[in-house]
C-alpha cells in the first residue's frame, strides 16, 4: 500500500511540474523574431542573436499583421527578383524568380513582374501562376472587379481576367476614363471608371460582369478624352512597419558646457532629460567630467556611466542617454539599468518596441557602420555581422 501511495504521489508532482512548466514557458512570437543581417544577406533571429529563419535575402523586416482581417502575420522582404512578403512559418507570398507588384482581392491573387518586365498573376492559395507574365500593364479597381491586362504584342484590346469565374477572355475595351454620373439613389454625382470599347460605347464594371451604364454612342474616340490615370501604378499593400521617429536631443553635455567649472569636476544634475539643482532628488543623475572624459553616477552614488565618454546626450522623451566615444554612438537607456549599448556605431535610433513573455518592455535600435545597416537590442546583443 505504500508504494501505491508514493506511485500515487510522484504521478500528481509530475502532472503538477508539467502544467507549471507549461504555464511560464515563453510562447514563441513573430514579434520575436528580428531582421538579421549576416554580411549583407538578411533573415531573421530571436533577441539572444540566435537565427531563426537562415538568412537568404537582399534585406528583410519586422513582422506585423497582414492589411486584411484574414491576412497571415508577414514581413516585407526584398530578394533578387525585387519585392516580395514572407508569410510566418509558411515562407514567400510569390516564387522568388518574380517580384510582388500589387495584390488584389485579400491577398490571393498577386500581380508579379518577371526579369523581363513583364506582367502575370500568380494565385497565391492553389500556388499557382493563373496569368502568364506576356503582360506590359495591369488596370485593376475594386477587389471584387476583374483585372484587364494590356501590351501583349498583337492583341491591341485590353485582356480581362475575372478572378471569380477563373477565366481569361479577350474584350473589345481599348482603354478607360474618368466619368461623372449622376446617382439617383445617392441624389448626388459621382466618379466613375468608364470603359471605352473599340466602337465608341462606354460601359462600367460592376460584380464582375459587364453592363451597360451608359447608352452614348461615338463615331470615334477622341485621345484627349483617354486618361489612362491608373497605367503603370500598382498597389502594394504590405503594411507599414511603424517605425518611431528620431526626436531631438533635449539636453546636450560636452566640453564646451558652461557649468564644467574646471578640469575635474561637477557638470550639472540632470532629470528627466532636464538640467536640475538638486542632486539628492531621486531619479537624479549627477554628470561628472573627470580626466577630460564625462561619466554619470545615479542619486544612490552608483556609477551610471564610466568617465569615458567625450558628449552625452539626454533625451527626454526616449529616456535614455545617447554616449559618443571617439566619433562613435551608442546608448543607455534610462528605464533599463541594464547593459549599455556601446559607442560602436556611426548612427543609431530607436525602431521598435514590443513585450517579452514576463511583460517587461524590449527595444530594438537600428545602428549603421559606415553604409551598412544593422539591428541591435537594449540588451547590447547585436543581430548582424558586418
Amino acid at each position: 500500500m505504500k508504494s501505491i501511495d508514493q506511485l500515487l504521489f510522484f504521478i500528481v508532482m509530475f502532472c503538477v511540474q508539467s502544467v507549471v512548466s507549461a504555464q511560464t514557458k515563453p510562447k514563441e512570437s513573430h514579434a520575436y523574431y528580428i531582421p538579421y543581417n549576416d554580411h549583407g544577406v538578411w533573415g531573421w533571429c530571436d533577441t539572444s542573436g540566435n537565427v531563426m529563419i537562415h538568412p537568404e535575402y537582399k534585406e528583410t523586416s519586422f513582422f506585423v499583421d497582414g492589411p486584411y482581417k484574414t491576412s497571415p502575420l508577414q514581413a516585407k522582404i526584398s530578394t533578387q527578383s525585387g519585392k516580395n512578403i514572407y508569410i510566418f512559418k509558411k515562407g514567400l507570398l510569390v516564387p522568388q524568380e518574380y517580384e510582388l507588384v500589387g495584390l488584389h482581392s485579400h491577398q490571393r491573387w498577386c500581380i508579379i513582374k518577371n526579369e523581363q518586365g513583364k506582367i502575370g498573376l500568380f494565385d497565391s492559395e492553389d500556388e499557382i501562376i493563373k496569368v502568364i507574365p506576356d503582360w506590359d500593364t495591369i488596370y485593376q479597381f475594386e477587389a471584387w472587379e476583374p483585372l484587364f491586362f494590356v501590351g501583349k504584342t498583337g492583341i491591341p484590346e485590353l485582356t480581362c481576367y475575372d478572378v471569380f469565374e477563373d477565366s481569361l477572355y479577350q474584350t473589345d475595351i481599348i482603354s478607360f476614363s474618368k466619368r461623372d454620373v449622376y446617382d439617383p439613389n445617392a441624389f448626388e454625382s459621382r466618379s466613375i471608371d468608364v470603359f471605352i470599347h473599340s466602337d465608341g460605347s462606354l460601359t462600367r464594371l460592376y460584380d464582375g460582369k459587364q453592363m451597360k451604364f451608359i447608352e452614348e454612342k461615338k463615331k470615334e474616340v477622341k485621345s484627349s478624352e483617354i486618361k489612362n490615370s491608373n497605367q503603370g501604378q500598382y498597389f502594394y499593400a504590405a503594411p507599414d512597419d511603424g517605425w518611431i521617429p528620431d526626436v531631438p536631443s533635449t539636453l546636450t553635455i560636452n566640453d564646451t558646457t558652461p557649468s564644467i567649472d574646471s578640469i575635474n569636476g561637477i557638470v550639472l544634475y540632470v532629470k528627466n532629460g532636464r538640467k536640475v539643482s538638486n542632486c539628492y532628488e531621486p531619479g537624479t543623475f549627477t554628470v561628472i567630467k573627470k580626466n577630460n572624459k564625462l561619466g554619470v553616477i545615479t542619486s544612490e552614488g552608483n556609477l551610471f556611466l564610466p568617465y569615458e565618454y567625450d558628449r552625452l546626450v539626454f533625451r527626454e522623451v526616449e529616456h535614455d542617454v545617447l554616449i559618443y566615444k571617439n566619433d562613435k554612438v551608442g546608448l543607455k537607456s534610462i528605464w533599463q539599468r541594464g547593459a549599455s549599448i556601446h559607442a560602436n556605431y556611426h548612427s543609431i535610433k530607436g525602431i521598435r518596441s514590443f513585450h517579452l513573455p514576463d511583460n517587461s518592455l524590449f527595444t530594438i535600435y537600428e545602428v549603421t557602420i559606415d553604409s551598412n545597416k544593422g539591428y541591435v537590442g537594449e540588451n547590447g546583443i547585436e543581430y548582424f555581422k558586418f
